[in-house]
């Protein structure tokens, strides 16, 4: 048999030793024994043994970090699926590298496509199905790609099917050196972001009975509408109108009836006016009209034509058929006012137009006559209002001659709509000073 010994030499020293013992055949018998030393070859063994243990070790760690980064990646993955924004890296090389489901929806692409391999040009070729306008997207593509921003600017563009879409895109750099490895594509669908805004819009500049644009959009259209006739060097007018008739209505019938008078007339106004005039409902029973290039023949046609539509409505509430009519006042711009502020001023502004005049009491800060552009002169009303001073001047002298001539006992018809001017109490107390 045979035997490996491992023998201790007495200085210490391990000394590997191969027995070969063999029975010795013959006269006497007996064993023989011979020996060989194996110290070389059971190095090399224990050498190979620690080396195949630490390929062992190795292989168990990488295997342990491979299963740590597959579950990364795996949940990865599973969050860039989760969000609801598209994501598309594409390499140096124009390959695909990565997609996420939600890139797949925003594109409307089957669920089951696989661009990862594939070059830009085939996605491209994909994506030219999907825009509005292909060669407007592509040309926005070849800059952004040719541009040096490592962050682009958002660009908007809509799909075919009608959806609002955004898409960023930033270089993705590698390593130490600062080298590209690629770019990142990011896509929102903001089709509903973008309906929210405009309801919003809508909301603020419409009146929610009527549909109509509101008092706070009639300032600024005003404003728009004025600017361009001043460099243009047109006209715009302005007709302003309330209803008779209508407060009765609310009084007898409630709210519900007079809300379905003002919606029927808004209707009926609106296929009245055309496309280049625009309809107000500024509130209440007070409603506005732009009409820009208009002139004043225009203009007292388009108000007869409104003042027959409102008389022609009828209405019928609790068995009985009521009807309303309007009264309108028409402005001119540049005739009638220099700006819109004078357009829509309020009757008050006229009514107070003799209190900016001295009386003989050398007030420094009066007017020292009636074409000192003073506060409250005729002058200053004429700027205010667009009414000339003269005729200021000759209505309120008309009013005093006539209170005059019957000792104080004239008399002023107030309609229920003066409750609606600005300034609605000194709107009154004029009235009353014109009186005595």
């Amino acid at each position: 048999q045979d035997f490996e010994l491992r023998l201790c030499a007495r200085d210490g020293r391990v000394v590997w030793v191969a027995t070969h013992w063999r029975r010795r055949n013959g006269e006497g018998g007996g064993l023989r024994l011979s020996a060989e030393h194996i110290q070389a070859r059971k190095e090399a063994e224990n050498a190979l043994l620690e080396t195949a243990a630490a390929l062992r070790r190795a292989q168990a760690s990488r295997e342990h970090y491979l299963t740590r980064s597959n579950d990364e990646r795996q949940r990865l993955s599973a969050l860039l699926d989760l969000i609801r924004l598209g994501i598309l890296f594409i390499d140096q090389d124009g390959r695909v590298l990565y997609h996420n489901r939600a890139m797949l929806e925003i594109w409307r692409f089957p669920p089951d496509a696989r661009f990862v391999g594939s070059r830009d040009a085939v996605l491209k070729a994909q994506v030219g199905r999907v825009v509005a306008d292909p060669q407007a997207y592509y040309a926005h593509i070849e800059h952004t790609v040719r541009g040096r921003e490592p962050v682009s600017d958002e660009y908007e563009f809509c799909l075919a099917d009608g959806r609002v879409v955004t898409d960023r895109s930033a270089v993705v750099k590698g390593g130490d050196d600062e080298r590209r490895i690629g770019r990142l594509w990011i896509y929102e669908d903001v089709t509903e972001a973008r309906r929210s805004a405009t309801r919003l819009l809508e909301l603020a500049e419409r009146d929610e009975l009527t549909g109509l644009y509101n008092r706070r959009r009639f300032h600024e259209e005003l404003g728009r509408m004025l600017a361009e006739a001043a460099r243009r060097g047109s006209e715009l007018g302005l007709l302003a109108f309330d209803l008779d008739g209508f407060k009765p209505i609310n009084d007898s019938f409630g709210h519900q009836a007079g809300d379905e008078v003002l919606a029927r007339l808004a209707a009926e106004l609106g296929r009245t006016v055309r496309r280049n005039e625009t309809l107000f409902r500024i509130g209440g029973d007070e409603f506005a009209l732009l009409v820009p290039d208009s002139g004043a023949d225009g203009l007292c046609e388009l108000a007869h034509r409104l003042v027959v539509t409102v008389a022609a409505l009828r209405f019928r509430f609790e068995g009985r058929e009521i009807g309303v009519t309007a009264s309108v006042g028409i402005a001119r711009f540049p005739a009638n006012a220099a700006d819109g502020e004078a357009l829509v001023a309020s009757v008050y502004d006229l009514f107070v137009a003799n209190y900016g005049v001295d009386r003989g009491f050398g007030d420094e800060n009066l007017g020292k006559n009636y074409d000192d552009v003073e506060p409250y002169t005729p002058a200053w009303a004429e700027k205010i209002t667009g009414v000339p001073r003269n005729q200021i001047i000759t209505v309120a002298r008309e009013f005093a001659g006539n209170a005059e001539k019957t000792g104080g006992r004239s008399m002023v018809i107030v309609g229920a709509g003066l409750n609606h001017w600005y300034h609605m109490d000194m709107n009154y107390r004029g009235i009353i000073n014109m009186l005595v």
